[in-house]
C-alpha cells in the first residue's frame, strides 16, 4: 500500500473483489496490514475488513462491464468483420498457419490466439517446461498478436489494424467500474458520507479496460499485458488552497515501486504533478453510460 494509506490508523476500508476464487484470495494478503498481531502493546481496536462480492453476471464492477452484456459481443462482432482486422489476419497467415501446426489446435482469430498466449504465459510464468518451437522471437510475436487484436476488438485504435475508435464498446467494458470511482470522488469532494479506500480485486483485463478509456496503455505497458498482481491506484486530494487533483499510480506487481502515470492520461497530459479534479471528472465522465443494462439489450 502506498505510505499515506498505510500511516492511517482510522482507514474506512471497502472491499470488493469479483466472482472467481482468484481475486477472492486478496483476503491472506490484507490480513497483514489489517489484523492485528497478539503482542502487547498492539492497538486492540484495529479490526478484520469484511469483502463484499456479487454473483458473476451482476458484477459491472471487475467483470470488465458483465458477462450477460450482450450488446459487448456485438459491437466486438462487427469489429471482427472491418476490413483492416481481417487484413491484418491474412498478413499474418504464414505464421497463424505454422502455430496451428506447432499447437496442434487451429489458430485462427483474436479467441484461439489469446488461448494459445494465455496457457503459454501461465507456463513462462511458473518457470515450467516450454514447447521447443517456442523462442523469444516466437513468443514476441505471439505476444503482439494477442495484444492488438484484443486491444481492437474490444474497442481501441490500433495502428496497422484500424484507426476507428467504438467509445461506446470502451464505456461498456469500464465506464461502470470509473463511474463507481468518480461518484466516491465526488462524494469526497462535496464532503458528503463516504468510503476512504475503495479495493477492487478483478483482473489484469480490468486493468486494460481501464487504461483503454486513459489512452494510456501502450505508454504504461508497452506492447504487454498486465504483470500478475499490477494494479492501478487512483488517489484524490486537496490542495493547501483547497482545490482537489487526482493522482494515478500503476505498481507492475507485488514487489515493485509505485509509479505516477498521471501525465499518461490523455486528459491529463499537463498535469504531472497532479490533475485537477474537475478536468479529470469532466474529461471521463462521457464515458459512464447512465442506463447501463438498457443499453446491453440493445440490438441496433
Amino acid at each position: 500500500m502506498p505510505p499515506m494509506i498505510r500511516q492511517s490508523c482510522t482507514l474506512d476500508l471497502q472491499i470488493r473483489p469479483d466472482a472467481f476464487s482468484r481475486p477472492r484470495r486478496i483476503w491472506p494478503l490484507l490480513q497483514r496490514s489489517t489484523l492485528h498481531p497478539q503482542i502487547d502493546g498492539w492497538p486492540v481496536n484495529w479490526m478484520p475488513y469484511p469483502i463484499h462480492s456479487v454473483p458473476g453476471p451482476e458484477d459491472t464492477l471487475d467483470e470488465e462491464g458483465s458477462s450477460d452484456c450482450k450488446r459487448i459481443g456485438l459491437l466486438r462482432g462487427r469489429r471482427e468483420k472491418d476490413t483492416g482486422y481481417v487484413q491484418y489476419l491474412l498478413k499474418n497467415q504464414d505464421f497463424l498457419n505454422q502455430l496451428t501446426t506447432w499447437a496442434r489446435m487451429p489458430i485462427n482469430d483474436a479467441y484461439s490466439i489469446n488461448k494459445l498466449w494465455d496457457t503459454l504465459y501461465c507456463q513462462r510464468a511458473h518457470n515450467m517446461t516450454m514447447p521447443p518451437w517456442l523462442s523469444d522471437s516466437i513468443w514476441s510475436k505471439l505476444n503482439e498478436m494477442f495484444i492488438y487484436t484484443d486491444d481492437y476488438l474490444d474497442g481501441s485504435a490500433v495502428p496497422g489494424i484500424g484507426n476507428n475508435e467504438n467509445t461506446e464498446l470502451l464505456a461498456l467494458r469500464s465506464g461502470e467500474l470509473l463511474g463507481q470511482m468518480l461518484s466516491s470522488m465526488t462524494d469526497a469532494v462535496n464532503n458528503k458520507p463516504h468510503w476512504k479506500f475503495h479495493v477492487y480485486s478483478a483482473h489484469d483485463s480490468t486493468i486494460t479496460a481501464l487504461l483503454r478509456i486513459y489512452h494510456n496503455m501502450y505508454s504504461v505497458l508497452g506492447v504487454n499485458n498486465p504483470g500478475y498482481a499490477s494494479h492501478l491506484v487512483h488517489e484524490l486530494w486537496k490542495d493547501t488552497s483547497g482545490q482537489y487533483y487526482v493522482q494515478v499510480l500503476f505498481s507492475d506487481g507485488p514487489y515493485t515501486d509505485y509509479r505516477s502515470i498521471t501525465y499518461t492520461l490523455d486528459e491529463c497530459s499537463h498535469y504531472a504533478s497532479g490533475c485537477p479534479w474537475k478536468i479529470f471528472n469532466q474529461g471521463y465522465a462521457s464515458y459512464v453510460i447512465p442506463n447501463f443494462w438498457q443499453r446491453c439489450a440493445q440490438t441496433n
